[in-house]
């Protein structure tokens, strides 16, 4: 085959493969609309029963007024409707629109999720992206190196997100964890095994969770401080952030390292997390020293229960016997010198599960309770206290 017969079909497969991306993308932009059409009509049966058909009629006269005002027409029409409802029931009703772009975000983040999924899988069935550049992943700019060249150009890559405050941007805890109830939920309906019995079963679930989310305050009952946005600031890190770096590491070890999974990790630690919340220094009166001690002190913990629950997860995971799997001399020596460094923490591996870390330090209040150990990197995890009964 010659040069030009080559090139001619890596034009074809190149538009073959785009072909295939834009009828995925479509079906993805299809999925939205139902997603979207979907939430507001459960959100409508949420509203008709708690506030009546009326409470309803009112919402949808405000959107159809502001989407005809959007198309060419009135544009005071809006302002109209809003003006002739009395206190209590146009407070309903901006409830009900925010709940409803609530609904809208996360139906907006799901497709954002299937567009990076339909781009990954088009980036893995050739070298190049539709631009005929490079991939846009860390793994896949490696991979286009030379296998020598690999290790050492990761040695100098420093990733180093920095998480900051924005508390006007923020949602309540509360909010935001119906709204992961809900984006389950619609995984359920989405996956294409789901039928029948599980499927009505969903979307009586859906309306159960849209129900909560509708009767769940929007607003705090007073402002957040700093300390509330440290908060916000964890959960991000341990739902979000933790995920993704562990995707992330693993998609670099496997460029790296041709039999990755068979044996330790050599990719070098190249991610790093930083935090301005509850420490930075730009003239906010509330961030004192005390509420940096204690932003640093909720972040440790943080990490600590994450590492803590892997720990757990791979323990009950991994539920091998001696009788079937003899463990390595590298192992018994490991474990003997655990228990040498620390025997409180080796004995209590083989007592039956203590009380959570919560339960520890609620017990610490009751009459007669021990207080817990002082915070060390080595104590922290397991050396609390066990609860007495009440």
């Amino acid at each position: 085959m010659g040069h030009a017969d080559a090139a001619a079909d890596g034009r074809g497969s190149l538009a073959a493969r785009e072909e295939a991306r834009g009828e995925a993308l479509a079906s993805a932009s299809a999925a939205l609309r139902r997603e979207v059409r979907l939430l507001g009509e459960v959100l409508g049966q949420v509203l008709v029963e708690s506030g009546g058909q009326e409470l309803l009629a009112d919402v949808e006269a405000i959107r159809q007024a502001t989407l005809d005002a959007r198309d060419g027409g009135d544009p005071d029409a809006p302002a109209r409707l809003v003006a002739a409802l009395d206190l209590s029931r146009a407070e309903q009703v901006a409830r009900a629109f925010t709940v409803y772009f609530h609904l809208a975000n996360l139906a907006e983040e799901r497709q954002r999720v299937r567009a990076l999924r339909i781009g990954g899988r088009h980036r893995e069935q050739g070298p190049a992206d539709a631009d005929g550049g490079p991939p846009d992943t860390l793994a896949a700019a490696l991979g286009a190196l030379a296998p020598g060249r690999r290790g050492p150009a990761l040695a100098g890559v420093v990733v180093h997100p920095v998480l900051t405050a924005h508390p006007t941007e923020a949602r309540r805890r509360a909010v935001v964890t119906a709204l992961r109830r809900i984006d389950r939920e619609l995984d359920a309906l989405e996956d294409p095994r789901t039928s029948g019995v599980t499927t009505v079963e969903a979307g009586r679930r859906l309306t159960e969770q849209m129900t909560i989310l509708w009767r769940t305050a929007q607003l705090r009952a007073s402002r957040p401080g700093p300390l509330d946005e440290v908060r916000a600031m964890v959960a991000v890190l341990a739902e979000t952030l933790v995920p993704v770096a562990a995707a992330l590491y693993r998609d670099v070890e496997h460029v790296l390292t041709p039999d990755a999974g068979t044996r330790p990790p050599g990719v070098p630690a190249f991610l790093r997390v930083g935090s301005w919340v509850g420490g930075d220094r730009d003239g906010n009166p509330q961030v004192t020293a005390d509420v940096t001690r204690q932003a640093l002190s909720m972040q440790a913990d943080a990490v600590l229960r994450i590492l803590e629950a892997e720990a757990d997860r791979i323990a009950r995971t991994l539920t091998l016997d001696v009788a079937t799997t003899k463990p390595s001399a590298e192992l018994r020596r490991s474990l003997a010198a655990d228990a040498t460094a620390s025997p409180e923490v080796y004995d209590a591996a083989a007592l039956p599960r203590p009380a959570s870390r919560t339960d520890a330090s609620c017990c610490s209040s009751r009459p007669g309770s021990p207080p817990p150990v002082a915070a060390t990197p080595t104590s922290r995890i397991a050396i609390r206290p066990r609860c007495s009964p009440t």
